[in-house]
């Protein structure tokens, strides 16, 4: 069976139980740590399939495998960090801090391999290495500030990270519509 089979199968699976024990416990009217915890654990499992589906598509439709590799090792390795962290109850803020870090680097090499998938004409190439670094850029940006307390302890980081976000979204988003326009 394909990676890409693989992570799609997990991912029908943990929307189906979490949405399952959401019915299960809405009906029943008792919501307790037990059930918080699986739920967290499917909604963490969806996500790192979705991040191993996306890195599955390059992996499929290219001869390059480096970054899907480490895009699915990257989903696996923050998916396990977080599942642990969510049964084990730890506490450790460092732990956690790592954890979202990693799980940033996976959502940004899964973005990093849908955009690779795009096939541009040559005088546009360009683009796409704006775009990757953008998306690398702000994923720095977030590993960088988040562990060190720099934007939790302003407003002003917080505004200044939404504002970069925003005009690198609006500036890609620009070049793609350029791009993808030909």
């Amino acid at each position: 069976m394909s990676p890409k089979k693989i992570a799609l199968w997990f991912l029908i699976v943990s929307v189906s139980l979490s949405a399952l024990l959401g019915i299960v416990a809405i009906i029943k009217g008792d919501f307790g740590d037990f059930e918080a915890r699986v739920i967290l654990t499917t909604v963490t499992i969806s996500a790192a399939s979705i991040c191993a589906l996306a890195a599955g598509a390059f992996w499929e439709s290219r001869s390059a495998r480096t970054l899907p590799s480490l895009a699915v090792a990257l989903a696996i390795f923050a998916a396990a960090l977080i599942i642990i962290g969510i049964w084990g109850k730890i506490s450790a803020t460092p732990y956690w801090k790592f954890s979202v870090s990693v799980g940033v680097l996976a959502i940004a090499c899964a973005q990093a391999c849908l955009i690779s998938l795009a096939r541009l004409a040559s005088r546009f190439a360009w683009a796409r290495t704006i775009t990757l670094l953008a998306i690398f850029s702000l994923a720095a940006l977030v590993i960088f500030c988040f562990p060190c307390g720099g934007l939790s302890d302003s407003p002003c980081g917080w505004r200044i990270a939404a504002t970069r976000t925003i005009y690198r979204t609006r500036s890609c988003g620009r070049w793609w519509c350029r791009c993808l326009a030909r």
